[in-house]
C-alpha cells in the first residue's frame, strides 16, 4: 500500500517541523538576554528597575556565600532619588573602609602629598578630615 504525497503536503510538513522545533527552542529557557536601553514608559521603567534591583541584591548575597569572610555593599538611587542599599555587615564600616582606601591610593599616587585638593578615581575632590571644609558657613 503506497501513499502519494503531494509537494505541497511535504512543504507544509517541513514547515510544521520547523515551527515545532522553534517552539521547543523557545521553551528551553525562561531567561533571555535583552539589550539594555532606555525605557521610555515610566511604569515599565519602574518595573524593570525593581526587578534588576532584586537581581543585583541577590547576586551580592550569592557572592557573600561564595566568598566567605568578604564584605559587600551595594548602594544606588532610583529615578525618584530614593536610596537603596544592601550590605553584608555594617554599611557604615564598609563605607569608612572604602573612603580610607581611596584616600590612601590618592596619597600614594601623589607621592605623599596632602589629600586636600586632590581627586579620587572618579574625579571627585577629597578633603582632609583634619582641615576645615570650604563648605562651612562660618565667618571670621
Amino acid at each position: 500500500m503506497e501513499y502519494e504525497v503531494s509537494p505541497n503536503q511535504m512543504e507544509s510538513d517541513e514547515n510544521k517541523m520547523k515551527n515545532s522545533e522553534e517552539v521547543v527552542k523557545k521553551k528551553k529557557g525562561t531567561k533571555r538576554k535583552i539589550d539594555i536601553e532606555y525605557i521610555k514608559d515610566k511604569q515599565s521603567r519602574y518595573v524593570a528597575f525593581t526587578k534588576r534591583r532584586k537581581t543585583i541584591f541577590k547576586k551580592a548575597e550569592d557572592m557573600i556565600k561564595e566568598y566567605e569572610g568578604s564584605e559587600i555593599a551595594v548602594i544606588f538611587s532610583s529615578e525618584a532619588e530614593k536610596l537603596h542599599d544592601y550590605c553584608s555587615t555594617s554599611l557604615e564600616n564598609v563605607i569608612a573602609r572604602y573612603v580610607e582606601d581611596v584616600r590612601r591610593r590618592v596619597v600614594a599616587r601623589d607621592d605623599g602629598a596632602s589629600t586636600s585638593g586632590t581627586k579620587d578615581d572618579q574625579g571627585r575632590y577629597l578633603s582632609n578630615p583634619d582641615e576645615p571644609s570650604d563648605d562651612s558657613d562660618e565667618t571670621i
